[in-house]
């Protein structure tokens, strides 16, 4: 086990292409994606010696209250951006990010059912079932420097 600083590193360089695509769906504009992402690094790095999460699952938490703290509407990317903001990062979290629906409740701070209930109404407006959408968005958020 390396220092915490190396510990840190480790961990962004690991995950932070996933988390950055996440902060991309969630508000639709890289640049704001990436500076969603550097606050919610920011805030870990301070916790990281004593995270009672995994650090993924910390920092996932952190981009979901730091992004409906900055905004409450609009935002998301392609057709996630017809969703509602708590619509929008229950399908960031089940499709995208693949959390199963006890860890996305965790997340979130909701019920389980919720969640199930909260997916289907998303999937339902957007028109499009769970693996169509999941294509959509690995195509999407493939790159973030040329969104589509």
């Amino acid at each position: 086990m390396g220092t915490r600083r190396e510990d840190f590193e480790e961990f962004v360089v690991v995950c932070g292409d996933r988390l950055l695509r996440t902060a991309f769906l969630l508000t639709g504009d890289p640049g704001r994606a990436e500076g969603l992402l550097q606050s919610a690094l920011a805030k870990a790095w301070f916790a990281w010696g004593h995270l009672d999460d995994p650090p993924e699952t910390h920092v996932r938490r952190l981009l979901l209250v730091t992004s409906r703290a900055g905004r409450r509407d609009g935002g998301g990317h392609g057709v996630l951006a017809a969703l509602p903001a708590r619509l929008r990062a229950v399908v960031v979290l089940r499709v995208h990010d693949g959390l199963t629906e006890d860890e996305a409740a965790e997340l979130l701070g909701w019920s389980v059912a919720t969640v199930r209930t909260r997916t289907e109404r998303a999937l339902a407006r957007l028109g499009v079932d769970r693996a169509e959408l999941a294509g959509d968005l690995d195509d999407e958020t493939g790159t973030l420097a040329a969104p589509a």
